[in-house]
């Protein structure tokens, strides 16, 4: 096995290794440090089912699971039980609406037809080290609630607090996180703002508020902070879900893309 940089960005690509196999315990070390480091991992010409996928994803941290087994999902332009929806998605770490997002997320291509939307990654590690002094100082002690509507299968959109009314507060899962989170096992500050799903800041009025979410995301989506992933069949990433936020962009034409995910509930 040996790696090489994927990305100024974020990541390491990973080669000579099947995922079929179970790896040496050096390596799962290595791969263990190297996601800890740079939040991502890709892996090319792969054929694995969703066994192989759960029990290499297992080295990382807890499984997520659904009656006792590690639980599948699909991202699907066809399957029925899709989680995502056909349109473009925003950026977003997973489910942190909910007061325990996973920690960690893969997806494996299934289908893709030559014109699949790309998956984009923002590193929200080095979002909060650019962020000037002054800013750091007043977020630290802040909470943000993040919101998601569930009852829509459309295009995304961010709920503000100027718009949250106060039946939406029952029929949207919502939960309160630190504006800057410290990651498991590392400690290291991430900016955990995004643009999808963080809807204000409990200690700030919304005027104010608005502002400061504004200001934030100008240091997080810049283009020497993205990366944008065009899938081959094959592939296989891991990563971070509290270091990088994931989106989609919207598709002119229909196409086919079929990904199975599996996640970590927690690093340990």
């Amino acid at each position: 096995m040996r790696t090489t940089e994927f990305s100024g960005v974020a990541g390491v690509e990973v080669h000579d290794v099947d995922l079929n196999m179970e790896l040496a315990s050096g390596d799962i070390t290595e791969l263990q440090s190297a996601l800890l480091r740079t939040h991502l991992l890709v892996f090319h010409e792969q054929d694995i089912d969703s066994i192989a996928q759960a029990r290499f994803l297992s080295h990382f941290g807890q499984l997520k699971k659904q009656n006792g087994e590690p639980m599948v999902e699909y991202v699907s332009t066809s399957r029925p039980d899709d989680i995502a929806g056909p349109g473009r998605l925003l950026f977003h770490s997973d489910a942190c609406f909910t007061t325990t997002p996973p920690y960690g997320s893969s997806l494996y291509p299934l289908k893709l037809s030559s014109n699949a939307p790309a998956t984009m990654f923002a590193n929200m590690e080095t979002a909060f080290m650019r962020l000037p002094d002054a800013v750091k100082t007043r977020i630290m002690p802040l909470t943000a609630v993040n919101v998601f509507d569930e009852t829509s299968r459309a295009e995304q959109y961010r709920i503000r607090k100027l718009d949250l009314r106060p039946e939406d507060q029952k029929l949207f899962p919502h939960a309160t996180h630190p504006a800057v989170l410290h990651l498991p096992l590392s400690s290291s500050p991430v900016l955990f703002v995004s643009e999808h799903q963080t809807s204000h800041f409990v200690e700030l009025d919304a005027e104010d508020g608005e502002e400061l979410y504004q200001d934030l995301l100008s240091y997080i989506y810049t283009e020497d902070n993205i990366i944008v992933y065009e899938w081959q069949i094959g592939d296989l990433l891991v990563w971070n879900n509290l270091a990088l936020q994931h989106a989609r962009p919207a598709a002119t034409d229909a196409f086919t893309r079929e990904l199975r995910r599996i996640q970590l509930s927690s690093a340990s």
